[in-house]
């Protein structure tokens, strides 16, 4: 998850990704993109848990910071989630469930949009490979 200044955000994010009830394991991967703001803070509370990896870099931007994040990872599954997302209760294990399923190379999952606090039009589409 790549993390620039998003402290209105970046709470919510990140409690919606770190409290997902699944049977998998999973890693979460933040780069800290040099925030200025107090995302940095917010980053550092979830310092303890021995699912989340932290890396900090001066700002070099979003497709960098996700490189970085890619180059971390040991998984044969990974999930791109931006620090302004929620993740839907149950998301990780509903999308790993089908990729095993399916013994599928790419599932991709819907999404929701949001207007004024309210669920606008819903953006849903599944590609199994």
């Amino acid at each position: 998850m790549p993390v620039y200044n998003v402290e209105s955000y970046l709470q919510t994010c990140l409690n919606s990704v770190i409290d997902q009830q699944t049977k998998y394991s999973y890693r979460t991967i933040i780069i800290d993109d040099g925030s200025t703001d107090k995302s940095t803070k917010i980053i550092e509370k979830f310092s303890r848990n021995a699912s989340v990896l932290i890396i900090k870099q001066k700002n070099r931007g979003l497709s960098v910071a996700r490189n970085v994040g890619l180059d971390c990872v040991d998984a044969r599954y990974v999930l791109f989630v931006d620090s302004d997302d929620i993740l839907a209760d149950g998301a990780v294990e509903i999308l790993l469930d089908k990729a095993f399923e399916n013994d599928a190379d790419i599932v991709e999952g819907g999404f929701d949009t949001f207007k004024n606090g309210k669920i606008g039009e819903r953006k849903i589409s599944c590609v199994n490979a």
